[in-house]
């Protein structure tokens, strides 16, 4: 059997996952309402709308996303970031710049063809 902990983590990741799903399927039975009642573009003539409600959508995921970034720890989780003070530069190994010089090619690769081609016969 499984530990209660885990199933109760298992539910939780399928709510997370399915929560946008969720929003998008109430939308969807409840469009002509907002449509309707709660769009931005209630007031303007039918013809001309070009949000259909999609900005209450918008605004729902909106939310969705901030209660899941309030929701998760992040202030909480301990970093480890090593930072070197004053004293600690003056030691710090630095590796000396080493100019490196490439050999000469030849100069008929620097137009961008290859040596020699053989003639192809026609015919």
């Amino acid at each position: 059997m499984m530990p209660w902990a885990f199933r109760l983590f298992a539910v939780y990741f399928a709510a997370v996952v399915a929560a946008p799903g969720v929003l998008f399927v109430r939308f969807e039975a409840r469009r002509g309402y907002i449509e309707r009642e709660l769009c931005v573009q209630r007031d303007v003539m039918e013809g001309m709308r070009t949000c259909h409600g999609e900005c209450v959508l918008a605004k729902q995921y909106k939310a969705l996303e901030h209660e899941a970034e309030e929701g998760f720890p992040v202030e909480r989780m301990v970093r480890y970031e090593p930072v070197a003070g004053p004293e600690e530069e003056a030691g710090a190994f630095v590796l000396p710049v080493v100019p490196v010089c490439w050999a000469d090619t030849d100069p008929v690769l620097h137009d961008g063809f290859g040596g020699r081609v053989e003639h192809v016969p026609r015919g």
